[in-house]
C-alpha cells in the first residue's frame, strides 16, 4: 500500500569561523508500507531516492514511519527492506528499538514545533507584526 509521510532530513556545515552547524528538516515521501514484526507494533515503510542513479547504494529506504528515521538503506527495495528486517528483528536490534525509537519520535516532534515556529514567524513578518 501507498503511503505518503514524512523523514528527518540532516546536513552539516562549517561556518565561516570553523564552527559545525547542523540543521534538520521534515521531507515528504511517498513509500510502500513493509511488515517488519516487532514487540512495538512499529511501521515501516519504502521510498525511492528518486535523485540518485540506480544502483547506488542509498537509491532505497526504509524509514520507521512515525519517527521518520532511517532504518536501513540499499541499492534495491528488497536490499533495503531485507537490512531493516536484520536490524528491527535482531537481538542487539529489538534490545535498542524501544530507546531509540522514542528518542526519534521526541525529536521529530521538535523538528515538527521548530518548522511550526518559523512558518509563523515568516506569516507574521510578512504581515508586519513583528
Amino acid at each position: 500500500m501507498n503511503l505518503r509521510y514524512q523523514i528527518v532530513i540532516g546536513s552539516r556545515f562549517r561556518t565561516k569561523t570553523g564552527k559545525y552547524v547542523s540543521s534538520f528538516r521534515l521531507k515528504p515521501v511517498t513509500g510502500v508500507t513493509v511488515v517488519i514484526p516487532n514487540p512495538l507494533g512499529a511501521t515501516f515503510a519504502v521510498h525511492e531516492e528518486k535523485y540518485l542513479p540506480n544502483g547506488h547504494k542509498e537509491k532505497f529506504v526504509a524509514t520507521h514511519v512515525e519517527s521518520g528515521c532511517a532504518v536501513a538503506m540499499g541499492a534495491t527495495r528488497n536490499e533495503a527492506i531485507q537490512k531493516a528486517i536484520r536490524v528491527v528483528t535482531s537481538q542487539a536490534g529489538q534490545a535498542a528499538l524501544l530507546h531509540t525509537l522514542r528518542q526519534d519520535v521526541a525529536f521529530r516532534r521538535q523538528i515538527e514545533l521548530e518548522e511550526a515556529f518559523d512558518a509563523r514567524r515568516e506569516t507574521r513578518g510578512s504581515h508586519g507584526l513583528d
